[in-house]
This record gives structure tokens, C-alpha cells and sequence, in this order.
């Protein structure tokens, strides 16, 4: 399957523990509450979520970037056993070969190994279903449990984007991971 072609059908992926789902306005509950709490936050390039608006904003975003944009697949991630979002992966084609990866995951998932199962079932499905021969992923040098997750994964840090984020009155640097398909071993 060619990259051009990826928005015909939402690929839905199943693990041993997870379900990748298209984003529905029946999430925003969960999405409130994963991007209401300041641990989840502190990295992104925006504040925790003060209202429920929010989170319906940040819904339709997803939908219309998938959907109707085709800029890229955004998954909400549950649980086999529970009927709510913990989580969300998206995969953001740069052209044909190059992609960029970014996640996040509600905290009381955290270090459990749901986020090391998401990508690689993201990458699995971009590696063997296109033509996507290198994925990327950027973080904060501080963001210690992002960094531990792709190298678990497989990325390899390729170096520091000086002062590439900004939010308010600030700018961030940016480690810079990458994975290659010829390198990639499932």
C-alpha cells in the first residue's frame, strides 16, 4: 500500500492488550482526562486542559486531521479489557518513505509497557503495509520515560534539535530518534 492510499479505510490494530481506534466524539471524557493532569502535559506544547471544551477541541482536531485533512492516522488507544481511551498514537507522513511518531499515555498506564506495545504496532503496520523506510520521534532531552520507550523500541538518538519548541516565553531543545526499516527487527 503507497502512503496516498492510507486514508481510504482507518487501519484499527489489535496487540495482545491493545485496541488502536479511530477518534470519536464519544472519547472526549477520557481525553479531559488524560490532558487535565500536569504529568501528562508538562511536555507538550500546551497547558493542562481546564475544561471539558478543551478536550472536545482537541477530538475534533484529531478527526478532522485524519479524516478529512489525510495529514495523518491518529489512534486513540484502549485497553482489550476496558471500554476507554488511555492514550493516543499518531503517525504523520512527511513523503512517500519519512514519517514522524508522537504519543502519549494517561498516567496511571504509565510504565507498563502499553505505550512499548502502541509503537510497535504503529511501526510494524507502517514498515510491512507502505512504503515508509524511516520513522521519527522528538521529545525534551528531559523527558526521560519517552526516550526510554523508543530506544526500547528500537530508535536510535540521532541528536539535539537546539531551541526547536517554543511555548509562552519559552523554547525547548528537542532530541531527535529515529528508526530505520533495513534496521527494524519486529
Amino acid at each position: 500500500m503507497k502512503n496516498d492510499q492510507l486514508f481510504a479505510e482507518f487501519p484499527e490494530l489489535i496487540t495482545e492488550r491493545l485496541h488502536l481506534l479511530e477518534y470519536k466524539p464519544d472519547y472526549i471524557g477520557d481525553v479531559y482526562k488524560i490532558l487535565s493532569d500536569e504529568r501528562v502535559s508538562r511536555f507538550e506544547t500546551r497547558d493542562p486542559f481546564t475544561n471539558i471544551e478543551q478536550a472536545k477541541r482537541y477530538v475534533q482536531v484529531r478527526e478532522f486531521i485524519t479524516r478529512e485533512k489525510s495529514e495523518g492516522i491518529i489512534w486513540a488507544i484502549s485497553t482489550n479489557e476496558q471500554n476507554e481511551i488511555i492514550g493516543d498514537i499518531g503517525y504523520y507522513p512527511h513523503h512517500l518513505h519519512n514519517a514522524e511518531i508522537g504519543f502519549k499515555l494517561r498516567y496511571d498506564f504509565w510504565n507498563k509497557g502499553i505505550m512499548t506495545e502502541a509503537i510497535q504496532a504503529v511501526t510494524q503496520y507502517f514498515f510491512f503495509q507502505t512504503e515508509t523506510k524511516r520513522i521519527e520521534a522528538t521529545t525534551r532531552p528531559n523527558n526521560k520515560a519517552a526516550r526510554r520507550v523508543l530506544e526500547k523500541n528500537g530508535f536510535v538518538m540521532e541528536g539535539i534539535m537546539r531551541e526547536c519548541e517554543h511555548h509562552k516565553d519559552e523554547s525547548f531543545d528537542l532530541v531527535m530518534y529515529s528508526l530505520l526499516k533495513r534496521e527494524y527487527a519486529p
